[in-house]
């Protein structure tokens, strides 16, 4: 088609205007405002604005720290989920302007060395690559909803890591999350007396079922199949792992991955829509940095 060898002449000049003020005297609270305004350009008019608090309580032996952020956000949409021109798809949108509202809350006790947050995020006028693998704005809010806890455990010289997220999509066939994901490991350290040590250990991750995406070459994109997506999850990949670090500038990685290649139902486990997993890999990496 001659028209996809035309040249766009279009220039877009864009100037911003960005601001923060930070203090520590309101309520005792460390705290931050950050304000950003496009005034010219593609993006004139869009704007982002973030609330940062912080606190830290109890003694300075165990201390507590809590932080809450919020963020807003109101935005065109890229360029190219507007306008795009190839061999293979062609479309000329003018969607309305996104609005996304984040907000989190967290809490941080190294005494016993657990993490923990609760996080919301709120997006109107959503644009998403739907079934036919092009760009549609969803004319409703989505709201998203993340709960994690993370807690690690050190016992002599075996350290434990254990991370688990709750999540849940106000609507599955536009943003399609697994409900629960967990990470686990267990690696045992051990302090040569040279400047030396190596860890030795397992890593398991798991979620549980959620629609997949599939992946559009043409595109470049990621699309959901809104109707046929087939599920995935609900299987655990499982990794051994050997590091060793030899005085202060030689460090060597050894990574069994996916040992469970094979040993269950599922043969071939898969993260994205028609592409599945590697099978059982062996990796080896040497990082040597050289000081004079």
């Amino acid at each position: 088609k001659d028209y996809i060898f035309l040249e766009n002449n279009n220039v877009y000049f864009e100037n911003s205007l960005s601001s923060k003020i930070s203090t520590e005297k309101f309520f005792n609270l460390k705290s931050s405002f950050f304000a950003k305004y496009y005034f010219t350009g593609y993006r004139q008019n869009d704007f982002r604005t973030e609330i940062n608090l912080s606190k830290t309580i109890n003694t300075e032996a165990n201390p507590i720290y809590l932080d809450f952020k919020t963020q807003f956000s109101y935005y065109k949409p890229d360029y190219f989920e507007q306008n795009y021109y190839s061999n293979h798809y062609m479309w000329e949108n003018n969607f309305d302007n996104s609005e996304r509202l984040d907000a989190t809350l967290s809490i941080n006790i190294p005494k016993y060395k657990l993490k923990a947050s609760v996080n919301n995020n709120l997006i109107n006028n959503y644009v998403y690559y739907g079934t036919i693998s092009t760009p549609s704005q969803y004319d409703s809010n989505i709201n998203i909803t993340t709960l994690s806890i993370e807690k690690n455990l050190i016992l002599n010289n075996f350290h434990i890591k254990n991370i688990i997220y709750w999540q849940k999509s106000s609507n599955q066939n536009i943003i399609s999350l697994p409900e629960l994901a967990a990470y686990h490991s267990i690696f045992l350290e051990i302090d040569l007396k040279t400047k030396s040590y190596f860890y030795f250990g397992y890593e398991i991750r798991y979620s549980t079922s959620y629609k997949a995406k599939s992946f559009n070459p043409s595109t470049g994109h990621f699309y959901q199949e809104i109707i046929d997506a087939p599920t995935i999850g609900n299987y655990p990949y499982l990794n051994l792992f050997f590091n060793m670090k030899i005085k202060r500038n030689v460090l060597l990685s050894f990574k069994y991955e996916h040992l469970n290649y094979g040993m269950m139902d599922t043969q071939f486990p898969m993260q994205i829509n028609h592409y599945p997993v590697y099978g059982s890999v062996f990796r080896f990496a040497v990082r040597w940095t050289f000081k004079n």
